[in-house]
Order: C-alpha cells, then structure tokens, then sequence
C-alpha cells in the first residue's frame, strides 16, 4: 500500500458498487476507514451498513489513480462511477471534499434542543456535557481506594527513588498490576491526580496540605509520637522507630500521608 496521495475506491465485489474517495497519504487513510468499519463508527452510514451486513472479506480497496491535484481527480471519479446514486455506490457528497448537496432529513424536537445545548456550551453560555472526573469518568480505571493502595505499595516519592525500602514496587510495576501507565502512576503518587479530599476531620494541616479523612487531630499526634523527631537526610531508623510504610498499614492511609504527618513545618 502506497503513501503517496491519489484517489481510491473501496468496493463491494459482488455488485460492484464503490465508495470514492482522496487523500494525501492513502495508507493511512485505508488503515482509517478500516478501522471506523471494524468499529461500527464509520461516518458514511451506507458503507458501514452494507460492510456491517455483508462483512469485511466482501470487500475490495483499490487504488484508482496517484495524483497530487486530489479534489479535480476526486470529481472526476465520482462523476464517471456515479458513486452518487445508491444503486451504483455509496458516497453521500456530489462534490468533491465537500458537504455541499448532502440531503439530510428535518430534526426532530429532541434533536434541536440537544443541538442548542451543544451550541451553548461551546459558546460559554451553557452546559453541553456534564465533565465527569475521578471514578464517575467514563475511562477511568482507578478508584480513590486504588489510588491510596498505590501510594502505599510504592512509598515515598523521592528524587531518583533515594531513601526509597526494597519493599517498595517501582513505577513500573504498579503501572501492570493496575493496567495503567506509569505517567498515571506518577502523578497519583505526586497527588496530581487523585488527590486526597478537601473534607479532613483533622484540623492540622501541614503548608496547606490535608493529610487524611480517616484521621483524628488525636491521631496524627500518636503517629509523631510513634514515629518520634523528623531529621532531614537520616539514613537509617533508630532502633525500634516505626517505618513510613508501617504506619500507614497500621492507621490505613497512605505512605504519603505519614510523611506529611511526620515531616510537619520541615517539608
């Protein structure tokens, strides 16, 4: 299959009846279409009806011509073919890229006002689609549950990974076990997204930072107690002293919300 530009045709084999068509890279244009009718979502209705019907191996793509003067040699084709009328081929358009000459039926009441809506939220005036965030979107793959249970496998999220435990799962291994990627990974960990909610029981908050809707002001002293002084660049624990990672099984939060805790007016 060329990548040049030029004119094509997909065709049904058995009546002979095509859909004409142009592009400047006709691979990826063919790789399109095919993809849009394996899916159902094909635009051209007619195509994707007699392609759903008759299936893919009932059709033929054939290149009708390489050119780089697309819309003469596209009108040229739909002309000589008669593509136009529906008993020879499927193409909706008289007129070469172009939506001048489509016949489409009058709207219906719903259809209007669907239509204002989508209008008005476009303009700024009006609300086409609610946006849905968070678990309530369509894609997501996450819930806030998963989310914590991330931050709590992978631990303290430190420049280069330094002062990280070996019992900390990488990025990258987080990123399969949740059929994520690892940038979805990343910016849970960092809190960009999926971040812990603004209602906090505890009042203590550290430079703005909440650190968790399941603990008590109570609480989070008995974790500075637990844990005892924060000192920056330490190595190694203390004799006894509560991991991050221990802590945060035992108070059922986060490793990142037991650094906050601990960490305090030093982070």
């Amino acid at each position: 299959m060329t990548e040049k530009p030029g004119i094509y045709a997909i065709r049904h084999i058995e009546s002979g009846k095509v859909y004409v068509g142009s592009a400047s890279n006709i691979s990826k244009r063919w790789s399109r279409h095919r993809k849009d009718l394996r899916m159902g979502i094909h635009k051209n209705k007619h195509l994707q009806s007699a392609w759903t019907k008759y299936s893919e191996e009932a059709f033929a793509f054939e290149i009708l011509e390489l050119t780089s003067e697309l819309d003469a040699r596209e009108q040229f084709w739909i002309d000589s073919t008669g593509c136009i009328n529906s008993d020879k081929g499927y193409n909706l358009c008289p007129i070469a890229r172009s939506s001048r000459g489509l016949k489409r039926g009058p709207q219906t009441e719903e259809q209007r006002k669907k239509k204002s809506l989508y209008l008005k939220g476009k303009c700024g005036c009006g609300i086409a689609t609610p946006v849905r965030r968070g678990e309530d979107a369509y894609s997501a793959k996450l819930t806030m549950e998963k989310a914590r249970e991330i931050r709590a496998l992978y631990g303290i999220h430190t420049e280069r990974g330094r002062g990280r435990g070996h019992e900390n799962i990488s990025m990258q291994k987080l990123a399969e076990q949740f059929g994520v990627t690892i940038a979805t990974i990343y910016d849970v960990i960092v809190q960009k997204t999926w971040k812990e909610s603004t209602n906090s029981t505890c009042d203590v908050q550290t430079n703005g930072t909440l650190y968790s809707t399941k603990l008590t002001k109570e609480q989070v002293e008995e974790i500075r107690d637990s844990y005892g002084p924060y000192v920056p660049n330490r190595r190694r624990r203390k004799p006894g002293q509560p991991s991050y990672e221990g802590l945060a099984k035992e108070y059922g939060v986060s490793s990142y919300v037991i650094s906050k805790i601990i960490r305090g007016g030093n982070e």
